[in-house]
């Protein structure tokens, strides 16, 4: 399978200026349905019949004149899937963005968003919501269309769509600002409505040459073309839709030949993400400053090189560790590929059970582990830091290992322990890595290091 702009979307995602708006079709592996499935069946029949093409205004003809009464209940109780999962959402969750948009009333992003971090995301469904929640939190759901939770504030009839920038006007303002900071990743969203395109009329009126590029997936279908003169009229015509998204909206479209395949795009986009963010693992308690010394040395080098090469750091509240990585972090912030991320936070306080929740959130996101020192409270090594490695690596054999054994403890005995020369990177990379036994230098450590994650992860 082709990934035609992946290497464009996992700039933006390492950027951390990358979001994903769902529509309908986001979750359609799970409702099975079609937007105009959730009205009721009179209207669907007007619908199908062409009678008008227009759905918002026949749900408005049907809550105003054949369906009053249960109206809102019948689409909620569609619209109520339980506790199933939807793998498309799945796949977008992974790439554990803190935000997502999405013009969806169902509650499948939330609910995948909760079973996989364990949080509940704060959910923005009005302009309300934006000066009384916290837009900031670790997980944040746009829902664009209102939420079945409050009726009052579905988008769902011509009358509901001609009053919605009324009344949710700041929500769209705030919709228009993502759009000019992020490149957004469109998902199941057929643009038939004028909300999104709306906005980024507007924002190409007023940045003409340099707006952020925007992507959408396309489902080509051809199995369904009754003949091959159906099915070169429609790449004709694709040909030409595609031209008009980009020149006047800067949407780059991303052809599949299947819905499975978007998947399969989503699951090498999060891969090569994962590739480029380094895991610092490691601690201790009391130990000689000169080995203190040639740690942060090592540390300081490393993590240069690192933002250098446009890899992002990651890293928990390891003892005495976590507070050199945070200060060597923040002293080398000043390039564009500079992120930092140690969430969730591990507090002092937290059980051995919390603890290794957080460990294995942090650890998730990351393909390669660094490991420095390891002392546990007894000043001998890490039980801790030797469990981690392990856990690491019976992962998958992509997954790439580096203690650094100048810093002794845990890292050392890992160096030399038989799980790590049987790990797949070691013995692939084995000659390269049997250096960091001699080696002192921090610059040389540091160097070498670097050059054996880029020679590891470079994509194809």
């Amino acid at each position: 399978m082709d990934y035609p702009f992946i290497e464009q979307l996992q700039e933006q995602l390492i950027l951390d200026s990358f979001s994903i708006f769902c529509g309908a079709g986001a979750t359609a592996d799970l409702t099975k349905r079609k937007w105009e499935d959730i009205f009721h069946n009179k209207t669907k029949r007007f619908y199908e019949a062409k009678l008008s093409n227009d759905i918002y205004l026949l749900s408005d003809l049907e809550k105003n004149y054949y369906n009053k009464e249960n109206f809102y209940i019948d689409i909620k109780n569609k619209l109520t899937v339980g506790e199933s999962v939807s793998n498309h959402i799945q796949s977008i969750i992974k790439l554990n963005l803190n935000q997502i948009w999405t013009t969806n009333f169902d509650e499948i992003i939330e609910s995948a968003i909760k079973k996989e971090y364990g949080v509940e995301p704060i959910i923005l469904s009005t302009s309300k919501d934006l000066l009384s929640k916290n837009i900031n939190a670790e997980h944040v759901v746009y829902k664009l269309n209102g939420t079945i939770q409050d009726e009052t504030t579905m988008v769902l009839t011509k009358t509901d769509f001609f009053e919605y920038f009324k009344k949710q006007r700041l929500f769209f303002e705030i919709l228009k600002r993502q759009l000019v900071l992020d490149s957004f990743l469109f998902i199941g969203y057929s643009f038939q409505d004028d909300l999104v395109l709306n906005a980024l009329r507007e924002i190409k009126d007023v940045f003409p040459n340099n707006g952020q590029t925007h992507y959408r997936f396309v489902v080509n279908d051809y199995d369904e073309m009754k003949s091959n003169e159906d099915k070169k009229l429609k790449e004709e015509f694709l040909k030409y839709e595609q031209l008009y998204f980009l020149d006047k909206y800067n949407i780059k479209t991303i052809q599949v030949d299947k819905y499975n395949q978007i998947d399969d795009y989503l699951s090498e986009l999060y891969r090569r993400f994962c590739n480029h963010n380094i895991l610092f693992c490691g601690s201790f308690r009391n130990i000689d400053n000169n080995l203190r010394l040639h740690i942060e040395n090592i540390i300081d080098i490393i993590i240069y090189e690192l933002y250098r090469n446009k890899f992002n750091v990651y890293s928990g509240n390891g003892r005495g560790l976590g507070e050199i990585i945070v200060a060597q972090a923040k002293r080398h912030a000043r390039y564009p590929y500079n992120r930092f991320i140690n969430r969730p936070l591990i507090f002092t306080g937290d059980s051995i059970e919390v603890k290794e929740n957080k460990n294995k959130q942090i650890e998730k996101d990351c393909n390669t582990m660094l490991i420095f020192c390891g002392q546990d409270e007894g000043l001998t090594n890490s039980a801790n830091v030797r469990k981690q490695f392990k856990d690491f690596i019976d992962k998958n054999d992509n997954k790439l290992v580096i203690p650094i054994p100048s810093t002794g403890y845990a890292a050392k005995e890992i160096f030399f322990s038989e799980d790590y020369r049987n790990s797949y990177s070691y013995r692939i990379m084995h000659s390269e890595l049997e250096s960091l036994v001699s080696l002192r230098e921090p610059t040389e450590i540091a160097k070498l290091v670097v050059g054996l994650i880029r020679k590891y992860r470079k994509e194809p």
